[in-house]
């Protein structure tokens, strides 16, 4: 067998590799690690610092932790431990090794990481490029003065005396500044600098921007929030049957996310009515009151009678011709407004508009969401005038369904004859007049996984002579699935008996999307 004169000469001073391998040595000397934290310090990729890994534990100067799995560390072997003075007699003839002062040097200003070296008092001994493109200075600036990126100095003095006392490194999140006094989100690690007898002699910082991370971290709390409060406006639309109450109900749950500084949702009260009048609202704009016409005239914010005219989903910041003279008096440049028709058939039905926090710049999956949560409340709407719009005129109440993407049914329970808008032939794939609804028909486009749960909700509603509100899968004839929503109530006759069954149904696909997005963005935010 070899001795580790031998075994040590062939690996560091006979192979490629060797400097690297000199490197791992000496950090293991120091304390334990796994091959991720080595790959970091050396600035090397995984795969080749395993490699170099696999070849010391071959033979026998390395040993892993006892539990092994995932973060397991090495440790020296206790033979390389009794004789590190071997291993540092040879390591030192390797001409031009890594741990001389230019190689590192060399290893640090290619670093993409900001690298700062500092001595006890925190005075900067080097300053390498990346800290000079990320913090603004540059090395000749901050050498042999204290580092300026903390703006409590002592702060630092603490940490290091924190990691000496320790003998660990510090990990931490800061909010530092620039050259220019900006705010800037930092992770910076210190750890001590040893040399060759372990005494310290410096201490290194790594510091990274954390400013993009963080602010990705920002808008999934902020979304998540706001999916939140959609779905328990989902809930109220199920629950509360008056349209008014419902109208300030929902406004109510998105004011108290506190996204918003104000909620406000104008309808028609009536078909007969061509005004948009101010019913449900909470927030800022408390005086506030609508009256306003389908030409977009009339009282009301400029920026909603604008939106009327338009009939489409405007975001205004203050700063519009319509915001002259507006009595809403929104502070330009920061405070915005997002504004979105609630449309019925080929005119307006209502205005829902929300005013956000100043300094919020609106991403546009909060738009997403917001237009998700107008045409629910659309649909809660237009149940509502089902009934009477269906007696009064099948086409008008199938066309304003089949603008909203959603269809409608009507089961006449006593001769089991259904009825269906056009718009239902679209939300479970088939072109118009391209089938034949029944009940056993529509219930074989459900997902076989939720077949029964449908069939038990229509079931339970009809016993129950109450509501249901569900949300399944359908699977269209070329294989796809899309996400249902399907809220039904049911009608008495003379006798308090179950008449008829009317239900609407609504595709859902495109916010379930947008839904699973968030919440695995969310999941794999939190789990870092």
């Amino acid at each position: 067998m070899p001795s580790l004169v031998q075994t040590l000469s062939h690996l560091v001073l006979g192979q490629k590799g060797g400097e690297n391998r000199i490197l791992i040595i000496e950090l293991l000397k120091q304390r334990p690690y796994n091959i991720n934290q080595l790959a970091d310090h050396l600035q090397l990729n995984y795969r080749t610092v395993k490699h170099h890994i696999d070849v010391l534990r071959e033979n026998g100067l390395l040993t892993l932790s006892s539990s092994p799995g995932y973060g397991e560390v090495y440790f020296l072997s206790p033979d390389l431990e009794q004789n590190y003075e071997i291993f540092k007699d040879i390591a030192g003839k390797l001409k031009g090794r890594e741990t001389s002062y230019a190689f590192l040097h060399d290893v640090f200003e290619q670093a993409h990481d900001a690298v700062i070296v500092v001595d006890e008092e925190g005075l900067v001994m080097f300053w390498n490029r990346s800290a000079e493109k990320l913090l603004g200075y540059s090395d000749k600036e901050n050498l042999g003065k204290t580092i300026p990126i903390f703006n409590d100095p002592e702060s630092l003095k603490l940490t290091i005396k924190d990691v000496a006392d320790k003998n660990s490194t510090s990990v931490q999140e800061i909010v530092g500044k620039d050259n220019s006094g900006k705010p800037i989100d930092l992770e910076i690690s210190v750890g001590a600098i040893a040399d060759e007898e372990g005494k310290t002699v410096a201490y290194s910082i790594l510091a990274r921007d954390i400013g993009v991370r963080k602010k990705n971290e920002e808008r999934l709390r902020y979304l998540n929030v706001l999916l939140t409060a959609i779905n328990d406006v989902n809930q109220l639309i199920n629950r509360v049957s008056d349209i008014d109450t419902l109208m300030q109900r929902v406004a109510d749950r998105l004011y108290d996310t506190q996204l918003f500084t104000d909620v406000s949702i104008g309808l028609q009260r009536d078909p007969d009515s061509n005004s948009i009048i101010l019913i449900g609202h909470s927030g800022a704009h408390g005086s506030e009151s609508w009256r306003v016409t389908p030409e977009g005239s009339g009282q009301g914010p400029n920026c909603v009678k604008s939106a009327v005219r338009t009939m489409k989903t405007a975001i205004v910041n203050g700063t519009g011709e319509d915001c002259v003279q507006c009595h809403r008096n929104c502070d330009q440049q920061r405070e915005s407004n997002v504004i979105i028709p609630m449309q019925y058939r080929d005119s307006l039905i209502g205005i829902f508009s929300v005013c956000l926090n100043p300094g919020h710049m609106i991403y546009k999956e909060e738009l997403s969401l917001l237009e998700e949560v107008v045409k629910d409340i659309t649909l809660a709407r237009v149940k509502t005038l089902a009934e009477d719009l269906l007696a009064e005129s099948e086409g008008r109440f199938s066309s304003a369904l089949f603008a909203a993407r959603s269809g409608a049914w009507d089961w006449d329970l006593k001769t089991g004859m259904l009825a269906w808008s056009d718009g239902l032939e679209r939300v479970f794939g088939f072109g118009q007049g391209e089938v034949i609804f029944t009940r056993e028909s529509l219930l074989e486009r459900v997902h076989i996984e939720d077949r029964h749960r449908v069939a038990d909700a229509i079931e339970a509603s009809q016993k129950s002579k109450k509501e249901y509100d569900i949300e399944y899968r359908a699977v269209w004839s070329d294989g796809s699935i899309h996400w249902i929503r399907e809220a039904g109530d049911v009608l008495l006759d003379q006798n308090e008996e179950p008449a008829r069954m009317l239900a609407v149904v609504s595709d859902i696909t495109e916010r379930k999307a947008l839904e699973s997005e968030l919440r695995k963005a969310l999941d794999k935010a939190q789990a870092r």
